[in-house]
Order: structure tokens, then sequence, then C-alpha cells
């Protein structure tokens, strides 16, 4: 919530391992699977490490216990959506076309599972396909897809007043992007006024520069 990530990151580290513990860690799949993503997004994130490895570095830890490649994880929004969230990143520092095209490929495959409360891998799918449809032009469908998929989360995201507190921010800040980004602006600007939890910084940071982007694609000058 402070936005360190490095720290963060180290403690993570120190958790999977074992260390500081007095019982180890619990046999539990799903605490140990949350452990492991939260370790690869804060890896692909941490600004102290280098923008040529950390992403790689996050991708591998993520695959020491998930087959991103494996057609059973599709739907699985918490897992191909940092993945696709790394790619994301390698493709912002590196400027690699296949990067962009293989965070679209994720967020689209976790985008198969439900909305549910945040919309997480369909508002970042559909912000992709914007991106492809930029960056290469010879993305026919992509426009298509985006509005395909904002419009499902208008339909399909639970209202904001039936989400638990914490997750507040991120339903209103997926409504109001799904809103922008089909131009209803009037509309987004309302759905993120009616969010009453104040973000953390970094929750605010994200949700900004993504907004920024879509400006930017909607209008040279915005």
């Amino acid at each position: 919530a402070d936005n360190e990530i490095s720290l963060a990151r180290s403690v993570l580290v120190r958790l999977r391992s074992g260390q500081g513990l007095l019982d180890g860690l619990p046999s539990d799949r799903k605490i140990k699977a949350k452990l492991c993503q939260q370790h690869a997004e804060l890896t692909s994130k941490d600004p102290e490490l280098s923008a040529s490895m950390r992403h790689d570095t996050a991708l591998g830890i993520l695959r020491d216990l998930f087959d991103l490649d494996d057609p059973a994880l599709d739907g699985d929004g918490e897992t191909l959506g940092i993945a696709g969230g790394i790619c994301k990143r390698r493709w912002m520092d590196l400027g690699q076309y296949e990067d962009l095209r293989r965070a679209a490929e994720y967020y689209t495959r976790g985008a198969k599972g439900p909305v549910g409360d945040d919309g997480y891998a369909h508002i970042n799918a559909a912000f992709l396909q914007d991106l492809l449809a930029h960056a290469s032009g010879a993305e026919a469908g992509a426009p298509r897809e985006a509005l395909a998929l904002r419009e499902k989360i208008l339909q399909d995201l639970t209202p904001l007043d039936q989400v638990a507190v914490e997750v507040q921010w991120w339903n209103g800040a997926t409504r109001a992007e799904a809103l922008f980004g089909i131009r209803r602006y009037q509309e987004a600007t309302a759905a993120i006024a009616a969010v009453t939890k104040r973000p953390e910084t970094w929750q605010l940071q994200t949700t900004a520069q993504q907004f920024a982007t879509l400006a930017h694609l909607h209008e040279s000058r915005p």
C-alpha cells in the first residue's frame, strides 16, 4: 500500500523460502499459488531490478507453479492477468511488439472467465486490443473485440454497492475505464466519483496511466 515494491518483493522471497516463519508455509495450494502470483507480479514491478531481466524472471517464477500455455488455465483471470501484466510492462520497457501481442493473448484468455467484482482481465484485454490496433494497424478485429469486452463489463460487472470495501476502487475504476474506452466520458466521471473509499497512491497511479494512454489513443492532443 505504501508503494515499497522492492521491500514487498523481498518479504515475499523470505516467506516463500520459509525464512522467519515459526512453522513453515501452510500446505494449502491456494495460499502457495497466491504467494507465487504476488512474487511474480512484484518482481516484474521492482524498479531496483534491471528491466532487461526482471520481467523474464517474473514469468519464470509464475511458471514454477502454473503452466501458462495449458488451455486448462483459460478463464483464470488472476494468473493469466498477472502474466499479461508482466508482458505489458516488458513491452513498455523494451518496446518489442511480440511482448504486446503476448500480453493481449494472456489477458484475452483470462477474460474467458466471469467478469466478477473487478473485471481485471477483461478491462486489460480491451486495453491491449486498442494498443495492438494502434501499434500495428494490422489487427483489424481489435477495435470490435475491445468494444465487445467493454460492453460485457458494463453488463456483468458486480454493482459497486455489492462489493467488499477493499475492491471498491477497482470496481469503480474498471466501470469508468470501460465507459471511457467507448467515449462515454461523463458517465466515466460519475463512475469514478461514486467510489467513496480513497485509493492507495499506487492504485491511482495505475488507473491514471491507463486512462491517459486511452486518451492519447482517442485524440492526438487530448
